[in-house]
């Protein structure tokens, strides 16, 4: 396994993924925002259905690309089908890659003037 593989379990199966790049985070992140956008409304209208629909297969179609296996691409797929996986099961495949030394550090900031002695 290279530093940008690991290995996670999902519904007790152990699967070997590769690092989304960084225009795949962006990309998940962006279309995660219009669903989450779209479910702070009280009511969903007709015409944001198909917009949500298309942001979660989007997620979903980045989030299968980094399976290394094919048997366990179609393993998932079958899970999917049969409805015994959901979108937080494959939160390990994203979660595995990140830590505390991607982390971004909190900016310092210091406000107003230091005492002077004089």
């Amino acid at each position: 396994m290279t530093d940008k593989t690991r290995s996670v379990t999902i519904k007790g199966r152990e699967i070997d993924v590769v690092a989304p790049t960084d225009v795949q985070f962006m990309l998940m992140g962006r279309e995660a925002q219009r669903v989450q956008r779209a479910l702070k409304n009280d009511t969903i209208n007709k015409e944001q259905i198909p917009n949500m629909l298309n942001s979660m297969a989007t997620v979903l179609d980045i989030l299968e690309t980094r399976v290394v296996s094919e048997e366990d691409r179609e393993y998932l797929i079958d899970l999917m089908k049969a409805g015994d996986l959901e979108i937080h099961d494959l939160s390990p495949i994203i979660s595995s890659f990140a830590s505390e030394e991607e982390a971004p550090k909190k900016t310092v900031v210091r406000r107003g003037r230091t005492n002077r002695t004089r």
